[in-house]
C-alpha cells in the first residue's frame, strides 16, 4: 500500500499531538531530554494498530497556565529513533517511502497559535 505525503503530513500531526499532550506537567522554560521520555504513536496499517516510539527527540516547553495563548511548544525528533519492535518496519519507515531520513532525518514541529479548548484540552498550531 503507497502511502501519500498528505498521509505522511497527517500521521505526523497526531504525533505532535502526543508529543505534547502527554500532560500539563510542563516545566516553565527550557528543554528537556530525559531518558524515561519518549514520543510514543499508534497509527493504523492495513487494519492493524502499530505502536511505536521515537527515542530520540528534544522538547522546549513554555507553559502559561493563566493564559494559555502565551505558551509555546517546539520539538525536534530524530527519524532514524523509530522503533516499533519489528526491525524490517523500522528499515522501511526509515526510506524513501515514509521518513526519508537520509534526505529528512529531522521531524520538527514550533507552536504559531495555542488555544485552550477544554479543561485539560489545548489546539496546538503550527
Amino acid at each position: 500500500m503507497k502511502t501519500n505525503r498528505l498521509d505522511i503530513f497527517t500521521s505526523f500531526i497526531f504525533l505532535m499531538i502526543l508529543f505534547f499532550m502527554g500532560g500539563f506537567n510542563f516545566p516553565n522554560e527550557g528543554e528537556s531530554q530525559r531518558k524515561e521520555e519518549y514520543v510514543k504513536f499508534r497509527i493504523k496499517n492495513m487494519g492493524f494498530n502499530v505502536d511505536g516510539e521515537f527515542s530520540n527527540f528534544t522538547k522546549s516547553v513554555s507553559y502559561n497556565k493563566q493564559n494559555p495563548e502565551f505558551s509555546m511548544f517546539k520539538g525536534t525528533i530524530s527519524g532514524a529513533s523509530i522503533n516499533t519492535g519489528i526491525k524490517k518496519r523500522d528499515e522501511h519507515l526509515r526510506g524513501e517511502e515514509y521518513f526519508h531520513i537520509e534526505k529528512f532525518g529531522q521531524i520538527a514541529f514550533e507552536s504559531t497559535s495555542v488555544k485552550k479548548t477544554g479543561v485539560n484540552e489545548m489546539k496546538v498550531t503550527g
